[in-house]
């Protein structure tokens, strides 16, 4: 197998399961959502988004945490649409997705406080 193919068929999106203690399935117990990585273009377009934001980092965690949360297909749970109304829920719900997406895709504070000043 060549360089190329072999970069290209790997399976490089980490996921990791996150308990939300503040949200509860039907039968009380707190929901276990899973996020995973962001490929290249997701964060690419969740900068960009950060970027160009006219008031600061308004719905930062809600944002990367609609992109990153994804259902037991991997699909996304959330959408774009759904973001101001995440932005609503608890935000210590929110913290623990985003510090966990913030792990998976190796973001650090500071590239928060650079996209906040630019």
């Amino acid at each position: 197998m060549d360089l190329r193919t072999l970069v290209l068929s790997q399976s490089d999106l980490p996921t990791k399961a996150v308990t939300i203690p503040e949200w509860k399935d039907a039968d009380g117990k707190p929901l276990i959502l899973h996020v995973r990585s962001l490929t290249a273009d997701e964060r690419d377009t969740w900068e960009r988004e950060q970027l160009g934001k006219k008031h600061g980092t308004q719905h930062i965690r809600a944002g990367l945490a609609a992109a990153a949360t994804i259902d037991a297909d991997g699909n996304r749970i959330f959408t774009d649409a759904d973001i101001e109304r995440l932005g609503g829920k608890s935000g210590n719900a929110l913290d623990r997705l985003f510090a966990a997406v913030f792990e998976l895709n190796a973001l650090s504070q500071a590239d928060v406080d650079e996209l906040s000043k630019k």
